[in-house]
């Protein structure tokens, strides 16, 4: 066995791929800086997670004809398995729609405190570019 050698590959972590991706970015001048770069990767994740759970939600709201809480009262009546199944994921996805939604405001919060220090501060221009 090799494993003793450690190869480049082995050895990325995720950060390392993330600061990676954002340095070809800036290389490629698609992004200002490795901050921009990273901040915008981060925030198209997050946006893409919001549109699944988005496309979830409406998948049961159209399968019922309702809203979670008009159906959550239909089933206090009584509900089959597959019903306490969509009701279980139908749940889950409000609930992780929701913590996205957070993570996107902290994410933009972030950016608006860093670009604020950033302005205040006095920046080499020789190290603008560079990874904090």
């Amino acid at each position: 066995m090799n494993q003793g050698i450690h190869t480049e590959k082995s050895s990325m972590t995720p950060v390392k791929i993330l600061n990676s991706v954002a340095r070809s970015f800036v290389a490629m001048q698609k992004y200002k800086s490795i901050e921009e770069a990273i901040h915008e990767l981060a925030i198209s994740a997050v946006r893409n997670k919001i549109s699944y759970y988005r496309r979830r939600i409406r998948k049961f709201e159209r399968k019922y004809s309702e809203d979670f809480d008009t159906f959550t009262n239909h089933l206090k009546g009584g509900a089959n398995l597959s019903e306490e199944d969509d009701w279980f994921e139908w749940r889950s996805a409000l609930s992780m729609i929701k913590d996205w939604k957070t993570v996107y405001e902290e994410i933009n919060d972030n950016k608006e405190h860093f670009e604020t220090a950033k302005a205040a501060l006095p920046i080499n221009p020789k190290f603008q570019n560079c990874s904090l």
